[in-house]
């Protein structure tokens, strides 16, 4: 599966390259080749990926530490912003908490929309 912007579809010649690598490996590689876009995908997942990114750019290795030791003491669902308030490290320790659920430390409730009002809890192993 390949996402993509829907403008760039075209551009970037990804069925091409698709129709390429299934012509070559055909269903050892993979048994359906597809292309999604923003309009193939929920809006919310659509905006917790670019918040994800967003985070991942601001990435700060002492409150990663922090907000996952904070993670790690979590016995059941709590909002994201009271992580934020626990840390003491203010939106550092929300790009922290977007990170871990990125990562799969953390998992958010009823799939909703990453905020500071979504709840989370450790990410079951």
């Amino acid at each position: 599966m390949d996402v993509k912007p829907k403008d760039n579809v075209e551009k970037t010649g990804i069925h091409e390259i698709q129709r390429l690598i299934k012509e070559q490996v055909g269903k050892r590689f993979a048994d359906v080749y597809l292309v999604r876009t923003e309009d193939n995908i929920h809006p919310d997942d659509v905006f917790d990926a670019w918040l994800l990114l967003r985070a991942r750019r601001f990435a700060c290795a002492a409150s990663d530490a922090v907000v996952a030791g904070l993670a790690r003491g979590l016995h059941g669902w709590c909002r994201v912003r009271d992580l934020v308030v626990a840390s003491g490290l203010g939106g550092a320790a929300f790009n922290a908490a977007v990170r871990l659920i990125g990562d799969g430390g953390l998992e958010v409730r009823d799939y909703a929309r990453i905020s500071y009002e979504c709840f989370v809890r450790r990410a079951r192993v």
